[in-house]
Protein backbone atom coordinates (compact mmCIF):
# COMPACT_ATOMS: atom_id res chain seq x y z
CA UNK A 1 0.00 0.00 0.00
CA UNK A 2 2.86 2.38 1.12
CA UNK A 3 4.73 2.17 -2.44
CA UNK A 4 1.77 3.08 -4.08
CA UNK A 5 1.14 5.88 -1.96
CA UNK A 6 4.66 7.07 -2.52
CA UNK A 7 4.66 6.46 -6.61
CA UNK A 8 1.76 8.45 -7.12
CA UNK A 9 3.20 11.42 -4.90
CA UNK A 10 6.72 11.36 -6.90
CA UNK A 11 4.06 11.13 -10.10
CA UNK A 12 2.12 14.82 -8.82
CA UNK A 13 5.64 16.02 -7.84
CA UNK A 14 7.41 15.89 -11.07
CA UNK A 15 4.35 16.85 -13.10
CA UNK A 16 3.37 20.02 -10.47
CA UNK A 17 7.19 20.77 -10.71
CA UNK A 18 7.21 21.03 -14.71
CA UNK A 19 3.75 21.79 -15.84
CA UNK A 20 3.16 21.83 -19.74
CA UNK A 21 4.53 25.60 -20.95
CA UNK A 22 7.59 25.64 -18.49
CA UNK A 23 10.14 25.47 -21.10
CA UNK A 24 8.93 27.90 -22.57
CA UNK A 25 10.99 31.24 -23.03
CA UNK A 26 14.05 28.80 -21.61
CA UNK A 27 17.27 30.14 -23.60
CA UNK A 28 19.43 26.97 -23.74
CA UNK A 29 23.28 27.14 -24.72
CA UNK A 30 24.39 25.78 -27.83
CA UNK A 31 25.61 22.21 -27.36
CA UNK A 32 26.76 21.08 -30.76
CA UNK A 33 28.29 17.91 -30.26
CA UNK A 34 29.43 15.30 -27.27
CA UNK A 35 32.71 14.36 -26.54
CA UNK A 36 34.21 10.05 -26.30
CA UNK A 37 32.03 8.09 -24.46
CA UNK A 38 29.24 10.75 -24.35
CA UNK A 39 25.96 10.35 -25.31
CA UNK A 40 23.81 13.47 -26.67
CA UNK A 41 20.25 13.65 -24.86
CA UNK A 42 18.20 16.35 -26.38
CA UNK A 43 15.48 17.10 -23.46
CA UNK A 44 18.08 16.04 -20.54
CA UNK A 45 19.22 19.46 -18.74
CA UNK A 46 17.48 20.34 -15.55
CA UNK A 47 14.67 19.17 -13.53
CA UNK A 48 11.88 19.72 -16.60
CA UNK A 49 14.67 18.59 -19.34
CA UNK A 50 14.13 21.87 -21.21
CA UNK A 51 17.77 21.91 -22.97
CA UNK A 52 19.90 19.18 -24.29
CA UNK A 53 23.15 18.07 -22.27
CA UNK A 54 25.91 15.47 -22.84
CA UNK A 55 25.61 12.22 -20.75
CA UNK A 56 28.79 10.44 -20.04
CA UNK A 57 28.53 7.21 -20.21
CA UNK A 58 30.21 4.96 -17.31
CA UNK A 59 32.36 1.42 -17.59
CA UNK A 60 31.59 -1.54 -15.16
CA UNK A 61 32.70 -0.62 -11.50
CA UNK A 62 32.90 3.42 -12.04
CA UNK A 63 31.00 5.10 -9.66
CA UNK A 64 27.44 6.52 -10.66
CA UNK A 65 24.31 7.31 -8.85
CA UNK A 66 20.82 6.20 -8.82
CA UNK A 67 18.09 8.32 -10.73
CA UNK A 68 17.12 11.11 -9.02
CA UNK A 69 13.90 11.28 -6.95
CA UNK A 70 12.41 14.53 -8.06
CA UNK A 71 12.84 13.90 -12.00
CA UNK A 72 15.68 15.55 -13.76
CA UNK A 73 18.44 13.50 -15.48
CA UNK A 74 22.33 12.79 -14.22
CA UNK A 75 25.15 13.73 -16.38
CA UNK A 76 26.43 10.13 -16.28
CA UNK A 77 24.58 6.88 -17.15
CA UNK A 78 25.97 3.52 -16.92
CA UNK A 79 26.61 1.58 -20.29
CA UNK A 80 23.76 -0.27 -21.79
CA UNK A 81 24.86 -3.11 -20.36
CA UNK A 82 25.13 -2.10 -17.10
CA UNK A 83 23.42 -0.89 -14.25
CA UNK A 84 23.76 1.19 -11.12
CA UNK A 85 23.71 -0.62 -8.27
CA UNK A 86 21.79 1.12 -5.66
CA UNK A 87 23.66 0.40 -2.51
CA UNK A 88 27.24 0.12 -4.01
CA UNK A 89 26.63 3.24 -5.96
CA UNK A 90 28.87 1.29 -8.80
CA UNK A 91 27.83 0.56 -12.45
CA UNK A 92 27.58 -3.72 -12.60
CA UNK A 93 25.82 -6.07 -15.23
CA UNK A 94 22.32 -5.89 -15.18
CA UNK A 95 22.10 -9.53 -14.11
CA UNK A 96 24.41 -8.79 -10.89
CA UNK A 97 21.51 -6.05 -9.33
Amino acid sequence: MYPVILAVAFLVSVQSACPPGSCDGIICPDLVSCGARERWEPNGGGICGCCPICIRILDEGDSCEPLPLLGGTLDHQCDDHLKCHAHRRVCVLKDQV
